[in-house]
Formats: C-alpha cells, structure tokens, sequence
C-alpha cells in the first residue's frame, strides 16, 4: 500500500513538471499541423538508431550487404540524412533561426545531427 501511495505521489509531481514546463511557451511547444516532424519519420531513425547501437538484437531486412560495415554504414547515412531533415522543420520554430534562410538552417541542423 504504501508502494501505491509513493507512486501516485511521485506520478503527480512528473504531471506537475510537464504542465509547468508547458506554461513556459516554449517554440518547441507550439502547435502548427502543417509544419511539423514528420511522426513515421522519427519512428524510422529511432528503429534504425536500435539497429545501431544493438546489432545482434535487431534485424536489419531493409538492406542487404555482405559486411556488417556496410549495413551500419547506410544506417548512419540514413539516419543522419533523415535527422537533418527533421531537426530543420522544427529550427524555424527556434527565435534564433526563425529569421534564417534555408542554408543557414541546413547547416545548424546537420551540426546539430552530427552533435547527436
């Protein structure tokens, strides 16, 4: 019983945490439909982030190489080219970049993927 009450307790103070970080207007957290990350995107990085970073757990049937550096060096590709590309949509939000034409923003995002 009092394992209950701890997590319910310690389940408000995280619902607290978010709805405050929420009040605080952040540009990460407007809304606009038709310029957000694209969701099936985010969903294909992170799979093929798992890939990576556990081979001997996750199956990659998408390519067919011979060599495991060959596999995990389209991985990276794909996932740095697509993590550019998302990490850009979501820049502009960004009150440094808002102002910022699309090379400037191309370059801090694939600075920012590589930092990743």
């Amino acid at each position: 019983m009092k394992f209950m009450i701890n997590m319910e307790k310690e389940l408000s103070g995280i619902l607290n945490e978010i709805i405050n970080d929420y009040s605080e207007q952040k540009f990460i957290d407007k809304v606009d439909i038709s310029n957000q990350p694209d969701k099936e995107a985010i969903i294909d990085i992170l799979t093929k982030l798992q890939q990576i970073i556990f081979p001997g757990f996750f199956n990659v049937h998408t390519y067919k190489t011979y060599t495991v550096k060959s596999t995990v060096s389209m991985l990276i590709e794909d996932v740095m080219y697509n993590l550019r590309k998302q990490i850009s949509v979501t820049l502009k939000y960004s009150p440094e970049y808002s102002e910022a034409d699309e090379a400037t923003v191309k370059a801090a995002a694939e600075q920012m993927a590589i930092a990743f």
